[in-house]
């Protein structure tokens, strides 16, 4: 009902059409919404009982119940008009909030006398909250906006009811109607089933994974629920897949090319980084992994994994110290020296890269070069050795589990039946459709009255 709604008011077989503009619907909608009120205290009322109680004649009685049909039989809506389904989202809002809070059905009846809406707005509401709504997941911006909805649902579901209907949604929460009834679905398909990605590095996704890895390194057999694990991080469930995917792309498939390759910027950079990974490790007694950079060095997981190939590629390299520049050699010489003399003042342990590393402070290349010098120049039994990348404890593990959603509420029509009218005179009653209006008598002099006579 738009521009002009349609009501329809019958007596006998006899049916009179009826259209009314915008001014009179409005009319209509108030006085039905009285009779509804009125309805609702009195068990059996007739249409004289209605003319009394709120106070207009037959006619515009009748008419409003013919409104109100014909506003339950003929109510639509637009579902594309975006500012129509932001009025209604809040008109849901409150109606859904009562209608949990109280436990009764969502009906005409209960919105209109306990809410004060009109009798259109309160049908409106009840075919909105009846609309389906099919999941879009081809679309990318309703992928990202019920991801960002599952940031607040699954803290809901771990923190207060793990079981939500919509109406607990929309009235808690305060979603729109159609986020409420898609989040759960759009949930459950994340959490069960494989999803492919393509990645780059990506600084968002990075940042995640890396949250991923520290709240896990101290359980790293424990298996983690996703929805759980996504309400710690507090992100989104779409995103946190995305970002696990991320982390196991980073580890099976991140490399560096030959560091040979590298211009002498980039080696030394590297070199730094991969210096400060094996100081903190033999330090604090951590494996060389990924956990251990990323909690405790605040590096993404896409750096550590440089960072570890680039450690990686340096102990595989040989070296020929007869075919390298004299100026090279002569300081690789002295750094073999210096390392020899720690030894032997036992200020290290032994030949250990990690620990020449952290305890003389030289770079992780020219220690493994010196390393092998001594082998290669000065000691041929020397046993090199460098610590070993332990990548056990890079998997995570995650269980998946489906959200299951609490039975909805009722929403229910309200048929306002009304008895028909009697007048009652003489302590006799006469049908009031059986009446004829005969005569009405005209005043003949200023504030005389006029008189009406009818025949039985």
């Amino acid at each position: 009902i738009k521009d002009e709604t349609l009501a329809v008011s019958s007596e006998k077989p006899k049916v009179e059409v009826i259209r009314i503009d915008k001014q009179e619907a409005a009319r209509l909608d108030k006085i039905a919404c009285e009779i509804i009120k009125v309805k609702a205290k009195r068990k059996d009322v007739s249409v004289m009982d209605l003319v009394v109680a709120v106070n207009q004649g037959v006619y515009t009685v009748k008419k409003a119940l013919a409104y109100y049909e014909a506003v339950v039989r003929d109510t639509k809506f637009d579902i594309s008009d975006a500012d129509e389904l932001e009025r209604l989202d809040e008109l849901c809002q409150r109606a859904l909030q009562y209608s949990f809070d109280s436990g009764q059905p969502l009906s005409i009846q209960e919105l209109v006398i306990h809410l004060d809406f009109s009798i259109i707005d309160a049908q409106k509401v009840i075919l909105y909250y009846n609309s389906q709504f099919t999941l879009n997941w081809a679309d990318e911006n309703e992928r990202n906006s019920l991801d960002e909805v599952s940031r607040q649902v699954v803290k809901y579901l771990t923190t207060v009811n793990e079981k939500p209907s919509v109406a607990e949604l929309v009235s808690r929460l305060i979603l729109p109607l159609k986020k409420a009834k898609l989040v759960i679905p759009f949930i459950n398909k994340v959490v069960s089933e494989d999803l492919s990605f393509q990645f780059v590095y990506d600084e968002k996704l990075d940042k995640i994974a890396s949250q991923i890895v520290k709240s896990q390194k101290d359980q790293i057999e424990k298996e983690f629920n996703l929805i759980e694990l996504a309400a710690q991080l507090d992100v989104g469930i779409y995103t946190l897949k995305k970002a696990l995917s991320y982390y196991d792309w980073v580890i099976s498939s991140v490399t560096l090319s030959s560091i040979e390759s590298f211009s002498e910027t980039k080696r030394n950079n590297l070199d730094k980084k991969a210096k400060r990974v094996l100081k903190t490790c033999f330090e604090a007694n951590l494996p060389l992994n990924i956990t251990s950079i990323v909690s405790h060095l605040n590096v993404g997981v896409y750096e550590a994994k440089e960072i570890l190939s680039y450690y990686e590629q340096i102990t595989r390299l040989e070296f020929n110290f007869d075919e390298i520049a004299e100026d090279e050699r002569a300081h690789i010489d002295g750094l073999a020296r210096e390392i020899y003399d720690a030894v032997q003042k036992e200020s290290i342990s032994g030949y250990i890269l990690e620990e020449i590393v952290a305890v003389l402070g030289f770079g992780v290349l020219d220690s493994w070069k010196a390393i092998n010098y001594l082998k290669q120049k000065i000691i041929p039994d020397l046993s090199v050795s460098a610590p070993a990348i332990i990548a056990t404890d890079m998997q995570i593990g995650v269980t998946s589990s489906q959200v299951e959603v609490a039975e909805s509420l009722t929403a229910s029509d309200f048929t306002l039946e009304v008895q028909s009218g009697t007048v009652k005179i003489e302590d006799q009653t006469y049908n009031l459709q059986q009446l004829s209006l005969i005569h009405i008598s005209e005043p003949t002099r200023p504030l005389y009255i006029s008189y009406a006579v009818f025949c039985l």
